[in-house]
């Protein structure tokens, strides 16, 4: 039980701080049209996501208001690593490995822990969008997964770690942004 608290404890101070990059932009440029297609020329794929293996953590909060008052948090570290690079796309295997802590009255789970093998792919590609007669360059994350397929934007931040915003908050779930750091 003492493993399940310390790694509990962990991942929530990564999350945490993956939470205060998701303030920053997730456009790699914002302007004139013809230079952000030179800057999708320059900034390919491969090397806006240099690393083979990036680390991730992400937090989520969910209740479940119908049977009771039982509110999980379950603390998910992602491990991406790379099965196929070139300038147009860079993919990802995904491995999650979830710790759930369920509180509260009613039918709340114990803590448990739970462990994949390859769970999908998440492909990354920079994408080109005209928006109010300028153009944004930014990376798109297209995740197919056993848990759940989305498409996100891409926040770069410094030394090839990035974010993947989450949706507003409702009363039952709260996620924290998905923050990555790469692993040489």
């Amino acid at each position: 039980m003492a493993t399940i608290r310390i790694a509990s404890g962990l991942l929530a101070l990564a999350g945490l701080a993956a939470t205060s990059a998701a303030q920053a932009q997730n456009v790699v440029y914002e302007g004139d049209c013809n230079r952000a297609r030179i800057v999708q020329a320059e900034s390919t794929i491969d090397t806006l996501m240099p690393f083979t293996r990036y680390k991730g953590t992400q937090v989520i909060n969910s209740t479940d208001l119908d049977k009771g008052t039982c509110v999980v948090d379950d603390m998910i570290v992602f491990e991406l690593v790379q099965t196929s690079r070139s300038s147009s796309a860079v993919v990802f295997s995904t491995r999650r490995n979830d710790v759930g802590i369920g509180t509260g009255a009613g039918g709340c789970m114990a803590p448990s822990r739970y462990t994949t093998d390859v769970t999908g792919t998440v492909t990354f590609e920079t994408k080109l969008e005209t928006k109010d007669q300028l153009c944004e360059l930014y990376i798109s994350a297209k995740w197919k997964d056993t848990m759940s397929d989305f498409v996100n934007r891409v926040i770069p931040l410094a030394g090839g770690a990035f974010v993947l915003a989450q949706g507003a908050p409702t009363a039952k779930f709260k996620a924290s942004p998905m923050g990555f750091v790469g692993l040489p």
